[in-house]
């Protein structure tokens, strides 16, 4: 790899590098924090017994993950914080999911 093209990926990597800590510093997340917010994002949008539809929102703090929201039925609430809780680094979860009022069954 000659020394022009090398010089390119090492300053696209530090750019790559400052953007993604500039962004932890606007959202006041440390980088394992992020990674944990985004692994309990990730397994809430993937359990098959939820129905997910953007309305629940995550915040993780020094580990301590934060669920605001509201589902459809009570119980979603329960499997969305179990979900939440099963991510390693995950230290506590405070669920403030809420069901909607008035929801059709």
């Amino acid at each position: 790899m000659n020394t022009q093209l090398k010089s390119i990926l090492v300053a696209g990597a530090v750019i790559a590098a400052a953007s993604y800590s500039t962004a932890q510093a606007d959202n006041g997340r440390s980088a394992r924090d992020q990674r944990i917010n985004d692994a309990v994002v990730a397994k809430i949008a993937s359990d098959s017994r939820l129905r997910p539809d953007g309305s629940i929102q995550v915040d993780t703090r020094d580990g301590n993950v934060t669920l605001t929201g509201f589902v459809d039925l009570p119980d979603q609430a329960d499997k969305i914080e179990r979900d939440a809780e099963s991510v390693e680094g995950v230290k506590d979860v405070d669920n403030e999911v809420r069901p909607r009022v008035g929801t059709a069954f």
